[in-house]
Order: C-alpha cells, then structure tokens, then sequence
C-alpha cells in the first residue's frame, strides 16, 4: 500500500510544498489531545481517523536536485527551514542547542519516547550507524532473552503459544513473564523453525520449570 493511500492527507499536504527532486527525512505521527505522539493512535487511524496526523520532517537530503548529504546537520536543517512553506499537515521538528538534559527531563514528564541527540558537524551517512547520532530513551525498558515456549492451543497447536521471557539477574537467568501477541500464522510457523534446533532438555532458568520445550 503506498504513502497516499495510507495517508492522503499527508499526500496532499507534501504534493502541495510543490518541491522538485528534494528528499525530505521525517515522520508521521498522531498526535493525542495534548498534543504528544501516540503509536496507537496512528495504527487505529486508517480504520478510524479521529486523531491529528502530521508529517514532521527533521533532515533534508537533497534540495532541488543537489545532494545535501555531505553538509552538517546545521547546514542541511537551515536548508529545510528555508523551503518548507506553511502547510496544514506538516511541520519542521524543532530542536535545543547545549540543554539535553533539560529536554530529556521534559520528555520524560511528558511520556515521551525519549529524545534525538545529534553532533551539529555531523554529516549524513546513509544506511551506517554513527555515534554521532543517538536515540535516547526515555521510558522505562528492559532487555529479554527467550527461553522457552507454552504449548500451542485452538489456532495455535501446530506452533507454539506464547514465548517465555528470562532476563539476567546476579549471574542467573530469572523467568519474568510471556508475550504471545503480534504473530501471523506465517510468523508462527518460521519462528517454530528457528526454535527447534535450540531445543534442550531442562529449563535455563532456574525459577521457572514448566515450560513445554526449553531452548539453550
């Protein structure tokens, strides 16, 4: 499915910048009541499109048929300012000079994701990982290993059910909890595949034994 059918909105708002060989980097969100970016509410939206959705762009890689990849961030975000005209649906992400610490803090309040931090020389590096561009979170997380699986039921007997979850805890591997959402028939099925070899005879974690198959 393309962008304009998923988005027409966005379509609209971007064919009417009436920019000519530019690639914009940016992304879209919908925004709840007070204005913060909620994931949900963009995966509910093409069924029923009660939340804003706006297109925030943060980069500029080609401008009018010129590669900007090679500028610094700085340079290439003043390109952006200047040829991004008023348009409902879009809008160029703002940004804080020296006060990380103060935004981390806001987004934090705010429930957001966490922040972007980026070195104002760096330049843009298609498809590398650099350390001069960090993602920032801000939300509690945590880290997990699979240790095992639940037998399958109903839909789910030919695979598995749910997938259980261990994570390290003074040197030893502790069960915390399962997860069994967001599998197709076909993921279920590839992810069974890529488990079998794994397969070993006692549990790895020792607080946990009833699990159906256990994996190294």
């Amino acid at each position: 499915m393309s962008l304009g059918q998923k988005f027409p909105t966005i379509r609209d708002a971007v064919e009417a910048l009436n920019l000519r060989s530019t690639i914009l980097d940016g992304e879209i969100v919908a925004l709840d009541e007070e204005g913060i970016p909620r994931f949900q509410l963009l995966q509910k939206w093409q069924k029923r499109p009660t939340a804003p959705v706006i297109y925030f762009l943060f980069d500029l890689l080609w401008s009018d048929g010129r590669d900007l990849t090679g500028n610094t961030v700085v340079q290439r975000r003043e390109r952006l300012e200047q040829i991004i005209t008023p348009v409902a649906g879009i809008q160029v992400g703002g940004y804080v000079q020296n006060r990380g610490k103060d935004l981390f803090t806001l987004a934090k309040e705010k429930g957001l994701e966490g922040i972007i931090a980026k070195r104002k020389t760096s330049v843009y590096r298609p498809g590398k990982r650099s350390p001069d561009w960090l993602k920032i979170k801000a939300r509690p997380q945590q880290e997990f290993v699979v240790g095992g699986f639940t037998e399958g039921r109903g839909s789910r007997r030919k695979h598995f059910g749910a997938l259980l979850l261990g994570a390290y805890c003074d040197e030893k591997l502790r069960y915390y909890g399962h997860s069994g959402s967001g599998f197709s028939e076909r993921g279920l099925a590839d992810a069974m595949d890529r488990l079998k070899p794994l397969f070993v005879a006692r549990s790895p974690c020792w607080n946990k034994s009833a699990y159906f198959f256990s994996m190294a």
